[in-house]
This record gives structure tokens, C-alpha cells and sequence, in this order.
């Protein structure tokens, strides 16, 4: 049951983790400075 959930967990971090912090860095950079 272990290996089970372990696996899944890992795959899905990064994946997730990867796709949705692309695109908000650009556009927060400019509306802070205010360019």
C-alpha cells in the first residue's frame, strides 16, 4: 500500500509544480515596477 501512494506522489509534484509557476513570474515582474 506504501509503494502505492509514494509513487503517484512524486510524479505529480513536479509536474504540477512546474506548469503553474511558469506563467505567473512574467506578468507579476512588470505590474510591480510599474512599467
Amino acid at each position: 500500500q506504501a509503494a502505492v501512494v509514494v509513487a503517484p506522489t512524486p510524479v505529480t509534484a513536479p509536474a504540477a509544480s512546474a506548469t503553474p509557476a511558469a506563467p505567473p513570474p512574467p506578468p507579476d515582474l512588470p505590474s510591480i515596477h510599474g512599467i
